[in-house]
């Protein structure tokens, strides 16, 4: 699964780059609101399938590969180790945890925010 979860992020993020440069910014901005954790859109439950696509949403070629790298290679060693199944839940787990704990800090950060 990490080698999938690896092509997964390389295909979102060719994708973002093909709405960029062939449909322009408001088709790329309006892919990176859908699917970017936005914590208004979260908090009020209109996007709580961000809290899962977020991680694979790269801001840059560096961001990419800066986290396909370890995962390829980390990942497929953990992967081996602990079995498909539950490296799966582990990945998923820990992007939805990272993405909870954006919205919280966020909250922290903007007083008065409805987390």
């Amino acid at each position: 699964m990490a080698p999938l979860f690896v092509l997964a992020n390389i295909a979102v993020f060719a994708y973002k780059l093909h709405l960029r440069l062939k449909e322009g910014d408001p088709a790329f901005e309006l892919f990176c609101y859908n699917y970017g954790l936005i914590p208004r859109e979260v908090l009020t439950g209109r996007s709580l399938h961000s809290l899962v696509t977020h991680m694979f949403l790269h801001g840059s070629f560096l961001h990419l590969l800066f986290n396909c790298v370890p995962l390829y290679f980390f990942g497929s060693y953990l992967e081996r180790d602990i079995g498909s199944a539950k490296f799966t839940a582990v990945y998923l787990c820990s992007g939805v945890l990272g993405g909870l704990a954006y919205l919280i800090s966020e909250g922290l950060r903007s007083p008065g925010a409805p987390v």
